[in-house]
Formats: structure tokens, sequence, C-alpha cells
């Protein structure tokens, strides 16, 4: 599952731009590292919307964003689906600090102690 965690759910949503773009540009064939916030940004159009709390039924996102006061029981809600025990968290973030800091902010959230 591509996932993001920011401060905010509009942060981890600006965040999340990164990886819808870079689907994106995977779609049209265009590879190479991933684009910056500010490009992918430019590339969409906007910054993408937040992640609504409860997805609908069959859907599911090519990536999730939301901070962790509101990071819903996602991985949860798509596991039940598909009948799975685990789900891993993956993410395309370009700048090293904010990849650092979403895996913090989800494993804060979740309860993960650090090795």
């Amino acid at each position: 599952m591509n996932a993001v965690c920011g401060e905010t759910d509009d942060e981890s949503a600006r965040l999340r731009a990164v990886t819808n773009a870079s689907f994106e540009r995977m779609e049209r064939v265009v590879v190479g590292t991933p684009p910056s916030v500010e490009e992918a940004t430019d590339e969409l159009g906007a910054v993408p919307e937040p992640t609504p709390a409860t997805l609908d039924a069959g859907e599911w996102p090519q990536a999730i964003s939301d901070s962790p006061d509101t990071l819903n029981d996602f991985p949860e809600q798509l596991s039940d689906r598909v009948g799975i025990d685990e789900v891993i968290i993956r993410h395309v973030v370009c700048n090293h600090a904010d990849a650092l800091q979403s895996n913090e902010l989800f494993a804060d959230r979740v309860d993960l102690t650090p090795r």
C-alpha cells in the first residue's frame, strides 16, 4: 500500500502529490527520479485532496495520505477486502527527511516501538 503521513491532512496530501505524479509519469513511460513536491504539484495542476476517512466499497486508491490525528483504519479497511493479515506500507517521497518523518508518524500512530 502506498501511504504517506504528514503533520496535517493537507501536508500529507501535499506529500502524496509526489506519488500521484510518479504514477502518472509511469503511465506515460517517463522514468527517472521522483519529482519534488513542487514539481509534482505543478504536473498535477493542484495539491491532491486529502484521503477521505472512509473509502467507498470497492474503492482502492493508488495512494493514501493522512495526518496522525485522522489516520483511519485504511490498512485494515483494505486488507479486510482481500482477506490478508499484513500490509506493507511504502511510499514515493523525494525528500529523505519527509520520508523519515512519514515513517515515524505512522509508527507512532500504530504504536510500533523502535528497534
